[in-house]
């Protein structure tokens, strides 16, 4: 894989460059065994005894080696005692190279000039003991970065000649600590209808998000990116200067301070070599992506429940702005230079943000499993409520607008827990309505290892925040060792410029109009909505970034037109497919306010169990998902049983769990893998991710095989049965794990939608019930009923046992009444996953001994806690029990 410096994918932008050069260095054999380092596979799911026999043995399990195996190092002290049925295999030294550094060792190809050449070692190795074996290899002022960050990783960054290049690549290859070895170049950029679109795909409906109240109000977004007009009107709460938030290089990744808390933007970092605030020669590029976003004209500020929308505001315009600037006034992304993309949103999660937009990416195509898409992996593993946004490419097609397939741009393009980003059509350009096509360059799937990305598709053809008009010229700066004049954003003049005339293009747009689209649905849990369709902070919870990210998928829309360009149209498959992924992102489809007839529910949402989770911390201002299963393990399976459909629009199921990073350059790089499944009424069987027809509906299984390499799995059924209810099953097929703690585990989201019906209760019986007293086994009638519903009579009144006999019938095994509950009526409210409620009025009254009568077998007893009377109100209860169930018989 050639590795490349990211470009900011904006269509048309400057493409970035390498950033002295070593002696002659002796060339190994690339074929060269590496005697202390073996391949352990085994023929399933990896056990807890097989590791245990792996570390009994004395082997370090050093990465996972997907599907079913683990790299390990032997020591003096291991007795290679195998475990029984594993098949062990001798590493080579071109097994830790790219494709790109294997030919350049093997002679294949010569790099074409000097390279930088960036090597990865295996977790907790000191970056300083790489450095000082590195520089002996080069000449004394050769560039040479290193680093380690927070996930164990350490890496390092050397320029060599040509020349040289293949021996120091070999040589570096060739060190015990070193697991990856790849080609480096600067990145590059990715180069206002937008909103109603991805809100609901409907003109008529409109921004039905921002009209329910989600404006982004409360959440903090992330941007890295060229740059940012930071007193632009769009950035800032006011008019005042202190309103603005300069740039600041300190504190580095991964520190990150809030220098103003409570402005629009939180902090400003500059990172490493990148030059302050936004610059004509990258297009001011930052300022179009993060007003996209999060962008709001301060004129109309937005608030938790308005938008106060103004012409070209950002999609989560109530949202605060972390900002981390990596370009240089040159155009280049230079602040990415020896930093680690772990350490980069390890800085802005600690800043508080949990959305992150990343609109950059190779030069070059790039579909391999890399260090960095491992490095984002690892930041999304352990920061489990931060979701990294990416731009999938602007490579989709040639000179001639010809498709091409697998031209991902790599880095967070081929990561597994990034939400990729490809590029759909606007609403209207020239005359020519496009919301149903993707465009020509729009970079497509699938990765090296055949995963599907991108994610999603939003408009890659976007009004936004532009440029200042009145630009600072900054004399006398130095590129390259020339002289030359650079424009820079002038933060001094308070501008609201909007683009004019011809929109800016290029997935780099797509990329932040989603992340905003995940701050409104991260609010929509943070706030409540999800429970009742409502505002309800006491329902509010911190959803995981898998939950956030199948809530994007979960609605999407499929694109029904074709791949457009300027001169061609080429067809367009339906979704899923490596074109657009899940479709068009549309909000309206999935997050469920009162009063709509499709229903979204959480069934679950698990945190991952690694020690150091933030998410699962004693201290945390919002806990997890409160009705969340347990961390999955191999072959342990969950059921839910769902609701009643109406009968009414497609059923969609969607699992996504944030997976452990892999090992740079294996050939699958998922490390658990866990399976969707749907048993229908009739028994038919539904996979996640296979078997879909021409129209992207899910169809029965007839091979049983499951998705053995995607961590989002998905099941659409176009025309669901509602006579009977459906049952959905994950099940962990092997939670291999990659050698971290708590990696044998894993957290999961699990979100469904469709047209569900509440289950509503029409009788009781016993009807009456009196204070201090207990009834066992009360009936309880009426439709819709499924198994896991909830029965609440108000305060005062507890239930417990509640037993579903069919769709009609509920028991409650026994329904307590406090000695000092309120007489009078009750209404009876059954509920379903929290967010399906029915009420019926006044079925169950709490009365006096005489109105009970004849209604049932009431219990009277004391609820003194002491045992003598405990143990009586027990007895009274049982008795009352084989009382009902005895006349029941008769």
């Amino acid at each position: 894989m050639r590795r490349f410096l990211p470009v900011l994918l904006a269509v048309g932008m400057l493409v970035g460059s390498e950033l002295a050069v070593a002696s002659d260095i002796a060339l190994p054999s690339i074929d060269l065994q590496l005697p202390e380092l073996r391949v352990v596979h085994f023929d399933g799911p990896i056990s807890p005894a097989d590791r245990l026999a792996l570390e009994e043995a004395g082997l370090e399990i050093l990465e996972a080696m997907s599907p079913h195996g683990y790299l390990v190092r032997l020591n003096e002290n291991s007795t290679r005692a195998w475990p029984r049925g594993a098949k062990v295999e001798t590493f080579k030294l071109k097994n830790k190279m790219s494709p790109e550094i294997t030919d350049l060792v093997s002679g294949i190809v010569r790099p074409g000039g000097p390279i930088t050449i960036k090597a990865l070692t295996f977790r907790n190795r000191s970056a300083q003991k790489l450095a000082d074996y590195v520089r002996p290899l080069v000449p004394q002022r050769a560039p040479l970065h290193y680093t380690s960050d927070g996930s164990g990783r350490s890496m390092i960054w050397v320029r060599v000649s040509e020349d040289d290049a293949a021996g120091v690549a070999a040589k570096l290859a060739a060190h015990p600590d070193v697991v990856w070895v790849e080609r480096f170049m600067l990145p590059v950029l990715l180069n206002d209808d937008s909103s109603w679109l991805i809100q609901s795909g409907d003109p008529v409906k409109g921004r039905t998000v921002f009209r329910n109240g989600l404006t982004g109000y409360g959440q903090v977004v992330g941007v890295a990116d060229s740059g940012l007009d930071a007193d632009a009107c769009q950035f800032r709460f006011g008019e005042s200067r202190d309103e603005v938030t300069f740039a600041s290089g300190i504190p580095q990744p991964p520190a990150g301070a809030k220098a103003n808390p409570e402005g629009k933007i939180i902090s400003y970092f500059i990172i490493g070599q990148s030059e302050a605030y936004d610059d004509a020669a990258g297009g001011f590029h930052g300022t179009h992506t993060t007003g996209n976003m999060a962008g709001d004209n301060y004129e109309h500020r937005a608030t938790r429940t308005a938008a106060g929308r103004d012409q070209h505001d950002g999609m989560a315009p109530g949202a605060q702005i972390v900002f981390q600037d990596i370009g240089a006034n040159d155009g280049t992304l230079r602040g990415t230079l020896g930093l680690s993309m772990y350490n980069l949103f390890d800085q802005a999660y600690r800043a508080g943000a949990r959305i992150h937009n990343n609109s950059y990416g190779s030069a070059v195509i790039s579909i391999n499993y890399d260090s960095d898409s491992a490095s984002i992996d690892a930041a999304a593993w352990k920061f489990n409520d931060f979701l990294p946004v990416f731009a999938a490419g602007n490579s989709g097609s040639d000179s001639n607008e010809n498709v091409v397939p697998r031209s991902l741009g790599g880095t967070g393009s081929t990561a597994k827990n990034s939400l990729v980003v490809g590029a759909s059509g606007p609403v209207e350009i020239m005359g020519m309505r496009l919301q149903n096509d993707l465009v020509v360059f729009s970079s497509q799937g699938p990765t090296r290892d055949n995963r599907l990305k991108p994610d999603v598709v939003a408009p890659g053809l976007v009004y936004s925040a532009t440029t200042d008009n009145d630009t600072l010229i900054d004399d006398g700066c130095c590129v390259y060792g020339t002289q030359d004049n650079k424009m820079i954003t002038n933060n001094e003049d308070n501008n609201c410029n909007i683009d004019e005339g011809f929109p800016a293009f290029g997935t780099s747009f797509s990329s932040p109009l989603v992340a905003g689209a995940a701050a409104l649905a991260r609010q929509y849990y943070t706030d409540g909505f999800w429970a009742t369709g409502e505002y309800s902070l006491d329902d509010g919870f911190n959803p995981t970034n898998a939950l956030v990210k199948a809530t994007i998928i979960n609605g999407a829309t499929p694109l029904t037109g074709g791949i457009r360009g300027m001169y061609t149209t080429h067809p367009l498959d339906y979704p899923p497919s490596y074109a657009q992924g899940w479709g068009r992102v549309n909000l309206d489809d999935v997050l469920y306010f009162d009063g709509d007839e499709r229903v979204s529910l959480v069934l679950n949402d698990t945190p991952n169990p690694v020690p150091d989770n933030p998410m699962l911390a004693a201290d945390v201002e919002l806990a997890p998902f409160a009705y969340g299963q347990t961390p999955i393990e191999t072959s342990d399976e969950v059921r839910w049983q769902l609701p009643y459909l109406s009968g009414n629009g497609r059923l969609t199921i969607t699992l996504v769990w944030s997976d452990p990073p892999g090992t740079p350059g294996a050939l699958a790089a998922i490390v658990n893998n866990l399976d969707l499944v749907v048993i229908a009424p009739n028994d038919d069987i539904y996979l996640g991710n296979l078997e879909y027809d021409q129209a992207g509906h899910s169809q029965p299984s007839t091979s049983g095989i499951t998705d053995m390499v995607n961590n989002v799995e998905q099941i659409i059924i176009a025309d669901p049965d509602h006579s009977q209810t459906y049952q959905v099953r994950v099940s962990g097929y092997a939670i291999n794990g990659n050698g971290d703690e708590g990696s044998t585990a894993q957290g999961y989201a699990l979100l469904v939608s469709g047209e569900f019906l509440a289950p509503l209760a029409e009788s009781i019986d016993p009807a009456v019930g009196v204070p201090d007293t207990g009834l066992a086994n009360v009936t309880v009638s009426g439709q819709n009923f499924v198994t896991g519903m909830e029965i609440d009579l108000g305060p005062g009144i507890s239930i417990d046992e509640v037993q579903v006999i069919d769709s009609q019938t509920a028991l409650i095994g026994l329904l307590m009444v406090d000695p000092d509950a309120e007489l009078g009526p009750r209404d009876l409210t059954t509920s379903l996953y929290k967010t399906l409620r029915g009420t019926a009025t006044g079925l169950f009254k709490i009365g006096t001994l005489d109105e009970a009568g004849s209604s049932g077998c009431s219990c009277s007893f004391s609820s003194s806690s002491s045992s003598s009377t405990g143990l009586l109100s027990a007895l009274m209860v049982l008795v009352c029990s084989i009382i009902i169930i005895r006349s029941r018989k008769l």
